[in-house]
């Protein structure tokens, strides 16, 4: 994890549970590399450049 749990952050972690080696997003089983940026003031700026890159995929975007 990059930051700390009370401002921003980015977490990149596999998309498979290692104790049953399930999907740990269940929605999203196709993607085996997930990145999640939590608590971030900046999320539609992050948005536009995941969808302009060719390697990124946005799954989901939730507002606190």
């Amino acid at each position: 994890m990059l930051g700390s749990n009370d401002s921003e952050n980015f977490i990149l972690k596999a998309n498979l549970d290692p104790l049953d080696d399930e999907p740990v997003e269940l929605n999203f089983p196709d993607y085996p590399i997930l990145l999640y940026i939590n608590a971030t003031t900046r999320s539609s700026a992050i948005e536009g450049v995941i969808k302009k890159g060719a390697c990124f995929k946005l799954l989901r975007h939730e507002m606190f």
